[in-house]
């Protein structure tokens, strides 16, 4: 069984590195596919996500690769957010979250597509 949550860690990180994205598109749908509560999920992905950030952010830095002042504009927004989304996520027992966490990621991973398709 670890070797199937390594093996999902690494098809992440490979996605992750290719294209700076699907962490949470992957690894989140992964977990609950191998049988992981979808409460504990979230909260493993964003960790492990962030692993794959700092490795990932910390070469393009190195590169120069980076624009800052996007960054700083993106971080504005993005930082409050996700601090109302764990607070809103924290107000929800486990067993409804359980319940409604797998539409909810599922939706959330069709949405993103479909931008990532149009552009």
């Amino acid at each position: 069984m670890a070797i199937s949550y390594a093996i999902a860690g690494a098809a992440a990180g490979l996605v992750v590195g290719l294209t700076s994205t699907g962490g949470g598109a992957l690894l989140t749908p992964a977990l609950m596919f191998l049988g992981v509560a979808p409460s504990i999920c979230l909260g493993a992905d964003v960790v492990a996500s962030a692993g794959m950030k700092l490795v990932g952010g910390g070469i393009y830095a190195l590169r120069r690769a980076v624009r800052w002042p996007t960054v700083s504009r993106l971080a504005i927004g993005s930082l409050p957010g996700a601090l109302l989304g764990i607070t809103a996520l924290n107000r929800f027992p486990r067993p409804v979250l359980d319940a409604r966490l797998p539409f909810a990621v599922g939706v959330t991973v069709l949405a993103a597509a479909k931008m990532g398709v149009r552009r």
